[in-house]
């Protein structure tokens, strides 16, 4: 029996699982016709709040999955990136970009369904490469070190959002 390769269901679940915390903070979440400049999503929030700048800010997304994680003494997860991503999501844009890292707990059944709820098993983490510093001289990846506290959470997206709403450093208050 043939179906998606694990890599394809990796991508599948990492998306069902933002597009479930961008439906939860209130943020639409939409995907590019193409993704040749890195970005595989885009989340947005219709309208302005009480002190914006900006009127319907928007965040654009690398996504990507692991089930094999590794991290450094630090605890960081160290994540290997793509150079041509690293690129894309490193330099300046209109809009900001940021990596999402989704780690999935189980080398299998990434997605469990109970009588009361569906569980989708794993903890995504953020990075804004905007300003990330790397001496690296790697031809094919680069290695991403990604803070524990940047974990993926509800109050971050609405907290990304509203700093993009208020033309400031998308990490402010992070």
């Amino acid at each position: 029996m043939s179906g998606l390769s694990k890599e394809h269901i990796k991508e599948d679940v990492s998306i069902c699982f933002v597009r479930a915390l961008a439906a939860q903070s209130g943020v639409s979440y939409d995907t590019p016709g193409r993704d040749n400049d890195s970005v595989d999503a885009t989340i947005s929030y219709a309208g302005a709040c009480k002190g914006w700048i900006l009127s319907s800010p928007r965040i654009d997304i690398q996504l990507k999955a692991t089930s094999s994680p590794k991290y450094d003494k630090y605890g960081n997860l160290v994540f290997p990136l793509p150079i041509k991503n690293f690129n894309d999501l490193s330099r300046r844009t209109q809009v900001p970009r940021i990596l999402i890292v989704l780690i999935l707990n189980h080398k299998s059944d990434f997605v469990r369904l109970f009588t009361s709820n569906l569980l989708i098993d794993g903890t995504a983490y953020w990075m804004y490469l905007n300003s990330y510093v790397t001496s690296s001289t790697a031809k094919k990846k680069i290695s991403i070190k990604i803070p524990p506290e940047n974990r993926l959470t509800l109050q971050t997206v609405m907290r990304m959002m509203h700093n993009v709403g208020k033309d400031i450093d998308i990490t402010t208050g992070l």
